[in-house]
């Protein structure tokens, strides 16, 4: 059989693409992303060949015409890609965009023009073998139900089950239980009654069918979330390398910040993560101060902030410039709650996030949703001992809750990502990172979670959450964070739990 098209694309469009220096994302990073994207961009060709001709002739809108100009279901993927590798939006375009064309022409030059659709059918198990699960949900969407359906037998490519159809006694027997309950107090009620008091009439079957009671709860999809918006945000030692993560409840809100962001910073990097999620508030108090906040973070360096509801904590290595800062953000923002961030203490800080975390999790039923037990998770803090990938024990009675809500939860598949300071040797500190995150997978496994629903991924000091000039900042970043796929919808879920 002729050489698989993934791995051809990963042989011959893979390193061009990580050569290109036009976006600063780290090597691997951009070759995971490719890895997940080349599988979508075969479906895709085999379903729908006439894309090639249009792609070739339109290679500076080569993704554009990979997804019939469908905007849409590009953006709901392109934001999907975007939170599960923890970059922003933009990016994620720019590197798909650059990859497509390539990639046609690649198959072309192994196969020819007219052997191209022959050929992926040749290889269409192991193309959908290797669909990454959290973009599953978006089979039908995207045209492949029936394509990618039929040929998988992987893990990794899921069918939602038509539910069967219910009877229309099943339907009303519900309603018809409450009639019989309603009638049954009436009478007993009755019995009990005094002879001066007014006589009581019986409900009619109308007045119970529309009362509260007997009427449906709202869908997940109606019911709101109520996790605060939270911003966090590092000057950096420059001024003008900012670093920042974002969880907001919308796209619009999301706009705002990174806009704000490039009028004061004039750049919004790699490194500064801004992601609309629904799990989170759609408003963030005092947002319409933002740029002037910004303005004033700007003048001290390695200046940071976490902004949580009406709460602004803010920071600076130099104490007297800290309290200035506080003062005018003050004055800027007299709405918000401003308050200096106190001295680190570590002890007491992870003490709080297992207790916390112990208890979130202790809330959960047996078929908790699998954003909600990230969500628990996160509240730890995992302190690692320095240079050592050995799990603390306080952490284990935590994951030992969460191994038994994963294994009630056959939908979820949970990433635990580990994150350093920048402190030393980069690829030393990715290594440990890696370490550190398969020991909280192993562990898991050692109770009982099955080894294909985990996966550890260690980024070392790439994307943080605060500022490595500080001890509070470099100590916030040498973390664990987990994310979940959803593989009943394949929804990719990446939370907090500040």
């Amino acid at each position: 059989m002729s050489i698989s098209p993934i791995e051809l694309l990963k042989e011959k469009v893979t390193p061009q693409i990580v050569s290109d220096q036009q976006l600063e994302v780290d090597a691997d990073k951009k070759a995971s992303l490719l890895a997940q994207f080349y599988p979508i961009l075969l479906s895709l060709l085999h379903k729908f060949p006439d894309r090639v001709d249009s792609i070739l002739a339109n290679k500076d809108k080569a993704l554009a015409s990979l997804f019939a100009d469908d905007a849409p279901i590009t953006k709901q993927l392109i934001h999907r890609f975007a939170s599960h590798h923890s970059l922003p939006d933009e990016t994620v375009i720019s590197l798909l965009d650059q990859s497509v064309a390539p990639s046609v022409e690649a198959i072309r030059e192994e196969v020819g023009i007219h052997g191209i659709q022959g050929y992926l059918s040749q290889h269409l198990k192991g193309i959908a073998s290797a669909f990454p699960a959290w973009a599953s949900g978006l089979l039908s969407e995207l045209g492949l139900g029936a394509v990618l359906g039929s040929e998988s037998k992987s893990q990794h490519v899921y069918v939602q089950k038509k539910d069967k159809p219910v009877s229309v006694f099943r339907k009303i027997l519900p309603i018809l239980a409450l009639i019989i309950l309603a009638i049954l107090v009436f009478f007993g009620l009755k019995s009990c009654q005094k002879p001066n008091e007014p006589a009581m009439t019986a409900p009619s079957a109308s007045d119970v069918a529309s009362s509260p009671s007997a009427s449906m709860s709202p869908s997940a999809s109606e019911v709101k979330s109520t996790t605060p918006a939270h911003f966090t945000f590092a000057s950096g030692k420059t001024n003008t390398s900012p670093t920042c993560l974002a969880h907001v409840g919308d796209d619009s809100l999301a706009t705002t910040i990174k806009s704000s962001i490039q009028k004061v910073f004039g750049k919004v990097g790699e490194n500064c993560n801004v992601m609309a999620d629904t799990a989170y508030a759609n408003d963030l108090q005092g947002t319409t101060h933002l740029e002037a906040i910004l303005t004033a973070i700007h003048k001290v360096p390695n200046a940071s902030f976490e902004w949580k509801g009406n709460q602004l904590v803010v920071n600076a290595p130099d104490k007297a410039a800290l309290k200035g800062l506080v003062d005018e953000i003050k004055s800027i923002a007299p709405d918000l709650e401003v308050t200096p961030a106190v001295a680190l203490d570590e002890e007491q800080s992870v003490n709080k996030s297992i207790e916390d975390s112990k208890n979130a999790l202790a809330g959960l039923g047996q078929q908790a949703k699998p954003e909600d037990i990230a969500k628990a998770l996160n509240l730890q803090i995992i302190n690692f001992p320095t240079a050592s990938r050995e799990l603390p024990a306080r952490n284990k009675e935590i994951l030992d809750q969460a191994a038994t809500l994963l294994k009630e939860a056959p939908h979820v598949k949970l990433i635990a990502e580990g994150y350093t300071d920048s402190t030393g040797n980069a690829e030393v500190n990715k290594k440990l990172s890696q370490r550190r995150a398969q020991s909280v997978v192993d562990y898991l496994v050692a109770k009982g979670v099955s080894t294909d629903r985990l996966q550890a991924v260690g980024y070392g000091a790439e994307n943080p959450v605060a500022e490595n000039e500080t001890e509070e900042g470099r100590f916030k970043n040498r973390r664990i964070e987990f994310k979940v796929v959803d593989t009943a919808n394949g929804q990719t879920e990446v939370v907090k739990g500040q």
